[in-house]
């Protein structure tokens, strides 16, 4: 039978207020584990050795479990086609079978995102984070769903810190962590990520856009629009997903030029009057 072993400190029981099962009595703990976990199926057996839980679940037939990994085949086909819905329908038709398969139900609340059903996004990043708490993804999923849709940015901290823990060098943790940053204005922990982003990756637009975006606001206006000619002068990337960087970054241009020229405006008259 599938088995989970799991550390106690590691059960994620709560995305906004979590609660420490190692401080709790072990038949507490054990409730809280088989409520926590009862989305895998109507029996779960739980047990706890040395501050690990390990929760048994049912086997499931060779057979169905042959067909959920096909659907799992398809639901991917169609979420890289940008047909979301169908993708969800088949996802959560191989989560019937194999409810800790948790790249499907990673990839289910990434397709529940993208069409903003934000609270049942959040309850299937949860359970990828109970099934497995080393999950990178599911930490970055997260903390874009909290920065993006909930503008709960202390949260988003949380998950984007929690992804980088494990994923130091991941590109896409870093620049969504420096994305944080930069909108709280913590420009210069941004621009350190952002470039990390940008060194591992640098065929990915989001971090140089999110760079010269976070130069400009601090008047770096130079090094902004610097950031922005190597982004136009390298490899257009042919991710559709990255198509709205590009407009961004050509209106950002603009926008630098024009504080450059009011900016050498400003410096001629201020010499002219030097001279006066």
């Amino acid at each position: 039978m599938p088995t989970l072993a799991i550390p106690l400190k590691d059960i994620l029981t709560d995305a906004a207020d979590p609660v420490d099962l190692t401080m709790l009595p072990e038949d507490e703990a054990i409730a809280q584990i088989k409520g926590i976990y009862g989305f895998l199926a109507s029996e779960v057996e739980v047990a706890i050795h040395n501050g690990v839980a390990v929760i048994t679940l049912p086997d499931a037939k060779a057979s169905k479990t042959g067909q959920a990994f096909d659907k799992i085949a398809q639901a991917t086909r169609a979420a890289r086609g940008g047909n979301y819905r169908q993708a969800i329908r088949y996802y959560e038709e191989a989560l019937k079978v194999l409810p800790d398969h948790t790249d499907a139900r990673r990839d289910l609340a990434m397709c529940l995102f993208e069409m903003g059903n934000y609270d049942a996004a959040k309850q299937h990043l949860i359970r990828v984070l109970q099934l497995d708490p080393s999950d990178a993804s599911a930490f970055l999923v997260l903390g874009n769903l909290y920065y993006q849709a909930e503008q709960d940015y202390g949260s988003a901290e949380r998950y984007y810190a929690g992804a980088l823990d494990l994923e130091p060098d991941n590109p896409y943790v870093l620049n969504s962590y420096a994305g944080l940053k930069g909108k709280r204005k913590q420009y210069a922990e941004a621009v350190v990520l952002f470039e990390r982003a940008i060194d591992l990756l640098p065929g990915y637009p989001n971090p140089r856009y999110g760079l010269a975006l976070c130069l400009l606001e601090s008047g770096a206006l130079d090094a902004a629009i610097a950031t922005l000619d190597d982004l136009f002068a390298a490899t257009i990337s042919e991710d559709p997903r990255h198509a709205p960087v590009y407009g961004e970054a050509r209106r950002l241009y603009a926008e630098a030029r024009r504080r450059r020229a009011q900016a050498n405006g400003e410096e001629v008259m201020a010499r002219v009057r030097e001279t006066m």
